[in-house]
């Protein structure tokens, strides 16, 4: 079984699932904002993009050949082919289930787009130095969003438009933290990863500028993600002092950890390290989400 987990990616796929939930059930929830979907109907919109997430897992195995043999061992690249499609299919219709439920049908096709945008990065955009990590980003900004569009917009009234609205731009800020992190994770797993995408053809942000000179551009970067996080805490929490004491301590420190270590990182331990350090504080961003609802209720 652990074999199949690794080629779907459960890790990714669990963190997917966490966070959707966490928005829903750490955040709307316990505030009361007037939502679209049940809990029964929000259950399905976390498993179709757990299944599109995960047919795009499957997709990168298929591809990457480097992993060929790990899939032929477990199955066919026929049968890993079908599998791509039914989860696909699987994610979609869900999807198209959710957007009528909503009386939005038109938002089915953004699960369409998502599994098409998951299936050319495996094939093609991973190739290209910085589209692959953009596009990473981009769908993590999507996912912090999902329960918005989906669970908030189409709930908007007149009479909580406003309310509404301020949660929805929180929801943006959460997705533009997120997206800032995606980026430096997947430069930092790209220097990790430089031998490895080097024999297999991949065309990556480390082998056109070197191992050394992306990990301090990453250190740069990391201090744009800083002042992000500060300017939110001074805009939304600077009068509750748990709140500020838990974004310095486990976002902001651990970013700014970040930073000094990407400098002379050298290794692919060094680059491991900083990847589980960029996990942590998206861990820690997630779990505020749930935080800041309890404290600032």
């Amino acid at each position: 079984m652990t074999p199949y987990l690794q080629l779907i990616r459960y890790k990714e796929l669990l963190f997917i699932a966490f966070t959707l939930l966490a928005i829903k059930f750490g955040f709307f929830k316990p505030f009361g904002f007037h939502t679209a979907l049940g809990t029964f109907e929000y259950i399905l919109l976390v498993l179709a993009a757990v299944s599109i997430a995960a047919g795009g897992a499957v997709m990168l195995y298929i591809v990457n050949k480097g992993s060929k043999n790990f899939v032929g061992a477990l199955l066919s690249e026929k049968k890993a082919n079908t599998l791509f499609v039914v989860l696909n299919v699987i994610g979609v219709v869900l999807g198209f289930y959710i957007a009528n439920h909503i009386n939005k049908p038109n938002f089915s096709s953004i699960f369409i787009i998502i599994s098409a945008l998951l299936y050319v990065y495996a094939t093609y955009l991973r190739s290209i130095p910085f589209t692959g990590s953009l596009t990473v980003a981009a769908l993590l900004f999507v996912l912090v969003i999902f329960p918005g569009i989906f669970d908030l917009l189409p709930a908007i009234s007149t009479q909580n438009k406003v309310t509404q609205s301020t949660i929805f731009s929180i929801l943006i800020d959460y997705g533009i933290l997120a997206f800032l992190l995606g980026i430096l994770s997947e430069m930092i797993k790209d220097c990790r990863d430089m031998d490895t995408d080097r024999n297999t053809g991949g065309q990556t942000l480390p082998m056109l500028l070197g191992r050394d000179r992306t990990a301090k551009l990453g250190t740069l970067l990391a201090f744009i993600p800083m002042i992000a996080v500060i300017f939110f805490s001074y805009q939304y929490l600077f009068q509750n002092t748990k709140a500020v004491i838990y974004v310095l301590l486990l976002i902001v420190a651990p970013l700014l950890y970040f930073a000094i270590k990407s400098w002379s990182a050298n290794s692919q331990k060094d680059f491991s390290h900083l990847q589980y350090v960029i996990r942590f504080v998206m861990f820690a961003t997630v779990v505020s989400i749930t935080l800041f609802s309890s404290i600032l209720k």
